[in-house]
């Protein structure tokens, strides 16, 4: 939970330096699980009921919170396998990075993005 933490307290808008596999992970699945539990109810609730839409801009305040760390942790884990983020929008060389950004230990020692990362960033 404190990688959770650290990544919205202290790198919610860092897109530059480097994390590491196990950071990335951890946050990434903490951040699916919240995403999910917020998002079950709203399957459950009657269409069109006054609550179904309260709720509704609840998950959805909820989800663009969790947007810009999402995008911030992508890059920082594009940026230690030594790619720069914006190759994400290349077609094609896109699903290659990210394979190789979730997938595969990061460069050793420091690269174009910065120096080693310690274990909790």
């Amino acid at each position: 939970m404190n990688y959770y933490i650290d990544s919205f307290f202290k790198n919610y808008s860092n897109f530059s330096g480097r994390c590491s596999r196990k950071y990335f992970w951890i946050v990434l699945l903490i951040t699916i699980l919240i995403l999910s539990i917020v998002s079950l109810p709203y399957f459950h609730l009657k269409s069109g009921d006054i609550i179904q839409l309260v709720y509704s801009l609840f998950a959805g305040i909820v989800w663009l919170i969790n947007i810009i760390p999402l995008i911030s942790l992508f890059s920082r884990r594009v940026h230690d396998v030594d790619y720069s983020f914006w190759y994400i929008l290349v077609p094609g060389f896109n699903l290659y990075i990210l394979f190789l950004a979730f997938f595969f230990h990061g460069t050793d020692g420091p690269n174009n993005f910065g120096d080693e990362y310690s274990d909790l960033e």
